[in-house]
């Protein structure tokens, strides 16, 4: 091989090791989030989904809010929550405003909660605190949030 060729190689050579290297580094960057999400399905009484339900999920220290609408089997997904204490709110048409709060997301992991509507006006309410520290079941992954204040 000519002197120009093998230049040419090791130029190319380097330039795709330098490709792979931030193609890792983006994957594995991308990979890490402190973020939470909310999944589950909104049913009636009865057991029957409801679709186009609203879904409005708001941090209780902080301004921050997010809101989805069920799909056609009923189920809805809220990503991209930080860590904290959370009010869920669901409303729809011809049922009872259904709302949750006191519900602690923890770090990276994904938490389901399943809302049974009550038949009834949007005007009245059904308001239930959270209590008990919900079982994630949505994968094996196991996360604890730790404050500031069991460090010290």
């Amino acid at each position: 091989m000519s002197s120009r060729l093998q230049k040419v190689f090791a130029s190319l050579l380097c330039l795709c090791i330098a490709a792979a290297i931030i193609q890792i580094s983006n994957s594995t960057v991308q990979a890490q989030s402190d973020n939470s999400t909310i999944t589950g399905f909104v049913k009636d009484q009865t057991g029957s989904v409801i679709s186009n339900a609203k879904v409005v999920v708001k941090n209780e220290a902080r301004a921050f809010e997010r809101t989805a609408l069920t799909n056609s089997e009923g189920y809805y997904v809220v990503s991209n929550l930080p860590p904290g204490i959370y009010s869920i709110s669901v409303e729809a048409s011809g049922f009872k405003t259904y709302i949750v709060t006191g519900r602690k997301l923890d770090p990276n992991l994904t938490t389901r909660l399943e809302i049974s509507l009550e038949p009834g006006q949007l005007t009245e309410t059904v308001t239930i605190e959270a209590s008990a520290v919900g079982i994630q079941t949505e994968s094996a992954t196991v996360g604890k949030l730790v404050e500031t204040k069991q460090v010290e």
